[in-house]
């Protein structure tokens, strides 16, 4: 392809995408293409520049409402997964001892005696 065509093609179609994408983002999707080893049914969103590249150079095609909501809810799917883990390695996790046995509170604790008694903290008494 002659570069002055491939530019006039990239600026015909950026026109039109501008027109039916207001908000700049495009959501194209991949097609089968052996010389460039693309694979098909990826879909992604892109911005218009991007778009008009892949459009032109015959890598990706605009994707279907279809895929377009597989696409965002599969976004929504990950993005639940990532915020899950992301709790789960912050999760804090808590020892609970049976209260009713004096000599498993360390505040309590005598460490001669191991008989619950009080011991000062910070110059008062614990209960």
């Amino acid at each position: 392809m002659d570069v002055r065509q491939y530019y006039s093609d990239r600026r015909k179609i950026a026109v039109d995408l501008v027109k039916q994408f207001p908000d700049g983002i495009v959501y194209i999707t991949s097609i089968f293409n052996r010389e460039r080893n693309t694979t098909e049914g990826a879909t992604c969103s892109v911005g218009i520049d991007n778009a008009t590249r892949c459009l032109v150079e015959g890598t990706h095609r605009l994707a279907t409402e279809e895929e377009i909501d597989r696409f965002n809810q599969l976004q929504e799917t990950n993005r639940v997964e990532a915020a899950k883990g992301e709790q789960r390695k912050r999760q804090q996790y808590v020892v609970v001892v049976n209260e009713g046995d004096p000599s498993l509170n360390p505040l309590t604790a005598s460490a001669k005696h191991g008989t619950g008694t009080p011991i000062e903290v910070g110059g008062k008494k614990s209960k």
